[in-house]
Parts: structure tokens; sequence; C-alpha cells
């Protein structure tokens, strides 16, 4: 049981990185550090934290990913990076983290 519980707490704490590897790459593009790239990468750990939140039912953090991740497509949309498919994208998460009480 002790083995379970210590793997259960790395797995969350994995993921919390993972959600934090997100935000600085998205703090990265902001500043101007190769923003295309840096959202791009940030899409990628936001979504995989999302969809590890969401195999935890951690439904608060599962939210605040999708939100995230929201914001990143935005970011993407407006560097011109196929805003249409961006801004479509970024419905979709804004609808996700909705659902799980992220406003």
């Amino acid at each position: 049981m002790i083995f379970y519980d210590l793997l259960i707490r790395e797995v969350r704490q994995a993921t919390r990185a993972q959600n934090n590897l997100g935000g600085t790459y998205q703090v990265l593009a902001q500043h101007g550090v190769a923003p295309k790239q840096n959202l791009q990468h940030s899409v990628k750990a936001f979504t995989e934290a999302a969809h590890r939140f969401k195999e935890q039912q951690n439904w608060a953090n599962h939210a605040m990913a999708q939100k995230n991740l929201e914001m990143t497509y935005r970011g993407l949309a407006r560097h011109g990076i196929e805003p249409e498919k961006n801004l479509r994208l970024a419905g979709q998460a804004f609808k996700e983290a909705n659902a799980h009480g992220q406003n």
C-alpha cells in the first residue's frame, strides 16, 4: 500500500510539473522568445497535463489546464499561426474548461 501511495503522489507531481512546463513555454513566447515554437510546446504540455488530470479525475486542475490551453491557442492565432484552426481549438478548450467549472 505504501508503494501505491508513493506512486500516486509521483504521478500527481509529474502532472503538475507538465502543467508548469506549459506555463513556462507560454511565458517565453510572451516575452518574444521563439513564440511559434514555444506556444506549440506549450500546447503539447498543457494537452498532456489536461489528459493526465482528467485520468486522475482532478476536475479543477483539468479545467485550469484547459483554460491555459485556450489562452495558448489564442496566442498562436494572434501570431498568425493557423488562426481559424487555433481559434476553433481555443473555443473547444474553453467549453471543456467550463464543463468542469473553470470560468
